[in-house]
């Protein structure tokens, strides 16, 4: 069996739910085995250089970036396929949208 790392961005609802419930087995299974769980889910995942972001619908992993202009790093929360992507910076209020062009994704 595999599961979808990135199950947290589909549209399709059931798609989200098969991979929340994957997602619930997995951490039950890290946890029951402990310090071996853990290496194993370090090994595994597939989501590396994220940190959560929370709020919305909770609890979400996203990748750092730096805005080339300004320096500042964030977090993309969504590219769009109109050459824009959604950044949320730590000390801003809302998210910000980019061009491409201004982003650096880092790692």
């Amino acid at each position: 069996m595999s599961h979808d790392w990135t199950y947290e961005y589909s549209d399709d609802s059931s798609v989200y739910r098969r991979g929340q419930a994957q997602r619930d087995a997995i951490n039950t299974a890290k946890e029951q085995l402990g310090a071996d769980g853990q290496e194993l889910y370090d090994l595994y995942n597939k989501t590396p250089n994220q940190e959560p972001i929370t709020g919305g619908l909770g609890s979400t992993y996203c990748k750092k970036v730096m805005c080339r202009n300004t320096g500042r790093i964030g977090n993309l929360i969504d590219k769009s396929p109109n050459g824009f992507m959604e950044v949320r910076f730590p000390d801003g209020f809302r998210n910000e949208f980019m061009r491409q062009t201004e982003v650096l994704v880092l790692g």
